[in-house]
């Protein structure tokens, strides 16, 4: 149930802003979302479309902010630079996760990560055309 007094976010991570609780219909919430020129409405229970899934769902925000380096327990930072040297990508978050160079200092007020690693793969369909997870195969 989408509530006034919190904030939050589409399934694809964008921050919205709700401006209505009222509007008339099926779709009473009333919000736009971030980098969007345009109005969006949901349902009570945020959905954008009451058929399917879909990428402007909303979700409650948590706070789920990265600890930042200077806060890190030793393991962490020692796990951090031990993929820096293997040569692992690593993430700095400044406006947006962004690569670390290499030769640079990790600073105490930055938050860091390993990036994530992308899985692409393919999956064969049954007869029935549902997918077979079980021959799913990762390139």
């Amino acid at each position: 149930m989408i509530t006034k007094g919190k904030q939050y976010q589409t399934r694809n991570g964008r921050a919205v802003t709700i401006t209505k609780f009222d509007c008339a219909g099926d779709f009473p919430i009333l919000g736009q979302v971030e980098d969007r020129n345009t109005y969006y409405q949901w349902t009570n229970e945020g959905r954008n479309n009451t058929f399917m899934k879909d990428p402007l769902d909303l979700f409650e925000v948590h706070d789920t902010a990265p600890l930042l380096f200077g806060d890190l327990c030793d393991a962490d930072k020692g796990a951090l630079l031990l993929a820096l040297h293997e040569g692992d990508e690593v993430q700095m978050l400044t406006y947006c996760w962004q690569v670390k160079t290499p030769n640079t200092v990790f600073n105490d007020d930055v938050a860091y990560r390993i990036a994530p690693t992308r899985i692409a793969g393919t999956v064969e369909v049954d007869a029935d055309g549902q997918p077979d997870f079980e021959t799913w195969v990762t390139t």
